[in-house]
């Protein structure tokens, strides 16, 4: 019989990004994390996907100041999530990570993104986690269509509600969910808020900003 329970989704730039689930009588379990390349972007990319030489080879020829700062990135002194915003960032010309790339989607004028790659994928253990890896190489594919810059950054935070209602459809499949707990820096991204507010129906949302990782003073106040 299906327990009665809640999801919380930790979206702080942190190790401790990942969705919680919370039965009633039982307690908090994390049932999901978060995966990106590891050392090498491009050396993974290339190794790691059918079509990943051309990928790389066409985001060159295209953006070589762009393809040149992805691959001096130094991924193994940074949390999954922050490695993320970190490349995601110079695909958009930008250097500042999470927050460079909010600032772009908040100011975005637009009412719609594209549709990124966002996949719930397990390991051989059975782990799920939230595929990055996929999403990083949806936004490379866009970016040498010639979507431009903000209209990705959009589409982020826009797709990552995508997310959110995925995981908790899949989470249904085990017990009913009551509420849902939304806290980290993501709630600084008006796109985020909105499409949230707009596409989860029937479920209580609960956010708060909580404690965030880094100094984020006056740009929290320009995404209010």
């Amino acid at each position: 019989e299906n327990s009665i329970g809640s999801l919380f989704f930790d979206l702080n730039i942190s190790d401790n990004f990942g969705v919680y689930a919370i039965k009633e009588g039982v307690g908090s379990k994390k049932i999901l994390s978060a995966d990106f390349f590891n050392d090498s972007v491009w050396g993974e990319i290339r190794s790691g996907f059918e079509f990943g030489e051309k990928l790389a080879a066409n985001f060159k020829s295209s953006f070589p100041d762009r393809f040149a700062a992805i691959g001096s990135l130094k991924l193994g002194d940074k949390s999954t999530i922050q490695s993320f915003f970190a490349a995601m960032s110079a695909i958009l010309g930008l250097d500042g990570g999470f927050e460079s790339v909010a600032l772009m989607a908040n100011k975005a004028d637009i009412a719609g993104g594209v549709k990124l790659d966002f996949t719930l994928s397990k390991n051989e253990n059975g782990a799920v986690s939230l595929n990055l890896k996929k999403c990083f190489m949806s936004m490379l594919s866009y970016k040498i269509a010639g979507v431009e810059d903000e209209i990705l950054a959009y589409s982020f935070f826009e797709s990552a509600v995508d997310f959110l209602i995925i995981s908790q459809d899949e989470v249904k499949k085990s017990f009913e969910i009551k509420k849902l707990h939304v806290g980290g820096e993501f709630l600084l991204s008006k796109v985020f808020v909105s499409k949230l507010k707009s596409k989860i129906k029937n479920i209580d949302i609960d956010m708060a900003l909580n404690t965030v990782s880094f100094n984020v003073k006056g740009f929290y106040e320009s995404a209010r």
